[in-house]
């Protein structure tokens, strides 16, 4: 079967990688991959993602399920939490 994988961010790419190589190995006959944001960093993992809605600034953020301790997976937006003072 055609697999798609869906993850909410790529930074270091360990978990897609992870997940697409163990799809591969159990005969899925292609494995594609979407992801909500971007990061573009330097990766652990040699991976792409196929299909991508947005890239994302090098900031910790959070909302649609991203946290912070607990906090902030309920806000339906992605923002990034700023310290006070900046």
């Amino acid at each position: 079967r055609n697999v798609l994988l869906l993850d909410d961010i790529l930074e270091s790419g360990r978990t897609l990688a992870y997940a697409k190589d163990l799809l591969a190995a159990r005969a899925a006959a292609m494995v594609r991959t979407c992801v909500l944001l971007d990061k573009p960093v330097e990766r652990s993992a040699a991976i792409e993602a196929d299909y991508c809605a947005f890239i994302c600034p090098n900031v910790f953020v959070v909302g649609y399920g991203m946290d912070l301790a607990h906090r902030f997976r309920e806000l339906p937006f992605v923002g990034h939490v700023v310290k006070r003072g900046e």
